[in-house]
């Protein structure tokens, strides 16, 4: 049981924002990344503009993953996202700045860890 540890992740197997109304994406980050007792992981931070003369604003995606590393319980599977899209339509600005959707993603993504003791 489990999955086989391997290559973190491939473009292709990261989520891909669909339908977010704009074909004008940036990617803010992107890259490897080692999580509380050394998880290793992968993330890619996206934002779609929003499109013009649209109520929309712009729609964030975030995501992280971390392999499974076989049977062991200390490295389990590991998959993370935050989006603003189901709201985007609402007309609020969901942050002043990427640098602002960045930190909350930070401060959330940077606290995981498996609990001392748990293992």
């Amino acid at each position: 049981m489990g999955v086989e540890e391997g290559p973190l992740s491939e473009e292709g197997d990261f989520m891909v924002p669909m339908n977010v109304g704009s074909s004008s994406f940036t990617v803010l980050r992107r890259g490897e990344l080692r999580l509380g007792g050394g998880i290793p992981a992968q993330e890619r931070l996206v934002v779609a503009a929003a499109p013009p003369d649209s109520r929309e604003t712009a729609s964030y995606f975030f995501e992280l993953r971390s392999p499974s590393h076989g049977e062991r319980f200390d490295r389990p599977s590991l998959s993370l996202v935050m989006s603003n899209r189901l709201h985007s339509g609402e007309g609020k600005i969901p942050f002043r700045a990427d640098a602002e959707a960045i930190a909350l993603w930070d401060a959330i993504s940077r606290s995981i860890r498996l609990r001392p003791g748990a293992i």
